[in-house]
């Protein structure tokens, strides 16, 4: 596929070359935080259904690097009635998987099957917090008791790791917090800025406030245990990166809509360095009725990775003129004429991370 940008012809070949698939199977979710994306959303919840499940296990045939999958997206996996049965099928193919999850579903059986089935890794989102996770501290005994469970059964997964988000409160016990996830056990942690999505979340943001010099302290302590940490920036930083793009990595929303990232899976506010945003969930086609082969080498999708990847936008969150600019109302365009546009993504700036 050929196309014509800055004076320069770019020749880009179809690949099926997708390494790591996200799948949303449902934006239901047994939990309400304030801090999360479905506190703004501007479209109704739902759930996969089964069959679409299993095309797109058929669709996932054409892509032999596609190794690992993550159940995750803007719900609980596990309130999904067919949670059991779609894992079950991706291990009998051979995938590995992630699954994200706020832990609270996580009881005796449910380990027991985790375990038996060998899934690969549970992220377990947490934060400590009035706005955020009401589960923390029950968060960590389970961590312990599953990873006894799976010692007991002489094995070695799933690993066990969490996604921490950083606020006002809750980076006033980081230290007793960092002490805490050691003696848990766990495997890795994210430690990631808090998106706000409405105002009184946004008053509990840490990013473009200060510098938290104290961070190096916590890290080496986690090295220290040999747990691998992740801290997120807490101000843009000239180099920029997006994950998805990096990883070849797409994502397939509960309706079957191919997204090329969570930000853009769904219609939601976001609040971006004070400034009330409206995400647009942006699509590339439906694997209803397009095979996901032809929804990743589409020329738009195409074009849009080869953009991201070569930071072919600007940078809102830089720009003299932000504060009287239309363009950051939304996701829809920016000034150099992209649509979807990434220029002030908070996960691009590395202000934001997610497994």
């Amino acid at each position: 596929m050929k196309f014509n940008l800055l004076n320069s012809e770019i020749n880009i070949k179809e690949k099926a070359d997708i390494r790591k698939l996200y799948i949303e199977l449902t934006t239901h979710c047994n939990f309400d935080c304030e801090m999360c994306f479905r506190q703004s959303f501007r479209e109704k919840f739902g759930s996969m259904k089964y069959e679409l499940f299993q095309k797109i296990l058929n669709d996932m045939k054409e892509f032999p690097d596609l190794r690992w999958v993550v159940l995750g997206g803007i719900g609980e996996p596990m309130v999904y009635k067919h949670f059991k049965d779609a894992v079950i099928e991706l291990k009998n193919r051979g995938y590995r998987i992630i699954i994200t999850s706020n832990g609270s579903l996580i009881n005796d059986s449910m380990m027991d099957f985790l375990i038996s089935a060998e899934v690969d890794k549970i992220n377990i989102s947490a934060e400590d917090s009035k706005i955020g996770h009401p589960f923390f501290k029950k968060t960590l005994e389970l961590i312990k008791t599953f990873n006894n469970k799976v010692k007991d059964a002489g094995r070695e997964y799933p690993k066990i790791g969490v996604e921490y988000a950083l606020g006002k409160e809750s980076i006033k016990r980081i230290e007793d917090t960092t002490k805490e996830i050691i003696e848990a056990g766990v495997s890795d942690i994210i430690f990631t800025n808090i998106v706000p999505t409405t105002k009184k979340v946004c008053d509990s943001t840490l990013y473009n406030k200060r510098k938290y010099e104290n961070f190096d302290l916590y890290l080496n302590k986690l090295i220290i245990a040999q747990i691998y940490a992740i801290i997120s920036k807490f101000k843009p930083r000239i180099e920029r990166h997006c994950d998805f793009i990096e990883n070849n990595a797409t994502v397939i929303r509960w309706d079957g809509e191919v997204s090329p990232c969570y930000r853009l899976l769904h219609n939601y506010t976001e609040i971006v360095f004070g400034k009330e945003k409206r995400v647009e969930a942006h699509s590339f086609g439906n694997v209803k009725n397009q095979s996901l082969y032809d929804i990743w080498n589409s020329k738009d999708y195409m074009i849009f990775r080869f953009e991201v990847k070569n930071s072919l936008f600007p940078s809102c969150t830089d720009c003299e003129f932000r504060d009287s600019c239309f363009f950051i109302n939304s996701t829809e365009e920016d000034c150099w004429g992209n649509s979807p546009t990434c220029a002030d993504c908070l996960w691009w700036h590395r202000i934001a991370i997610c497994s």
